[in-house]
């Protein structure tokens, strides 16, 4: 009795080795290499989205402190503690409670406080803080006055203050420009009774336009005023007794 031969036929054998062939191979590397572009691509989606709403925080935060750290510290111009300030220091701060340099590059504001932007203290002292932009960087330079060492309309405050600390506020500015809200006004409401219009004179306040890195690296413009509180507080307190005098 002859034996059953179990091998396959040699057609079958070439069938099983012969693998993918070129065309299978091709479709599989194109569809391998659309998965891998749309991974890729959603990647750098998802990371660009998360780098714009850093950038959009950071934005918002800066405008944030421009709006009220800036133009609080801008109505504290010229505060006077009737209680706690030297006599002599409330002249000084009437007479220059502030100042805008350098083209409208440089602010600086002048008040009776605890403290400035770089330091606190235990008492009221007359404190500066000086506004500038320095490396895209708004920054703060506080100053303060110990006693009282000079009088007169126009001291020589570098001498007057000791300078503190400089303190970095925000990020991501180009520039800034500081414009008295009247032109020609003057930074002095000392009320003098043999010059009348030196409080009507005064400046009211400061407008601020801030050039700051968009999302995208565009520039955008914020533009805010900022009125000196105590300037028009003063003004009111004088012409509402001259008004009842007249009537």
């Amino acid at each position: 009795m002859k034996g059953v031969n179990c091998e396959s036929p040699p057609h079958s054998r070439r069938r099983e080795a012969s693998g993918f062939s070129l065309i299978e191979l091709l479709i599989t590397l194109v569809i391998s290499a659309f998965v891998i572009g749309a991974l890729i691509l959603s990647f750098l989606s998802g990371r660009a989205a998360a780098e714009d709403a850093a950038q959009l925080a950071r934005m918002q935060e800066n405008v944030r402190i421009i709006s009220e750290y800036l133009v609080r510290d801008i109505r504290n111009a010229g505060y006077i503690d009737e209680v706690e300030t030297l006599v002599g220091q409330d002249i000084l701060m009437r007479r220059n409670f502030a100042a805008v340099s350098d083209n409208g590059d440089n602010l600086i504001v002048r008040y009776a406080g605890r403290g400035h932007c770089g330091e606190q203290f235990d008492k009221f002292v007359l404190v500066q803080n000086e506004y500038f932009v320095e490396g895209n960087v708004l920054k703060c330079q506080g100053k303060h006055l110990d006693g009282l060492t000079a009088l007169g309309p126009t001291p020589d405050w570098d001498t007057l203050l000791t300078a503190d600390e400089t303190v970095d506020l925000i990020s991501g500015v180009q520039g800034i420009q500081f414009t008295p809200v009247d032109e020609g006004c003057s930074f002095n409401y000392d009320f003098d009774p043999d010059d009348p219009q030196a409080l009507a004179n005064s400046c009211l306040g400061i407008q601020i336009e801030v050039s700051l890195v968009g999302v995208r690296g565009d520039l955008r413009v914020l533009s805010l005023v900022a009125a000196f509180r105590n300037v028009i507080i003063e003004r009111m307190n004088r012409e509402i007794p001259t008004q009842l005098e007249g009537s």
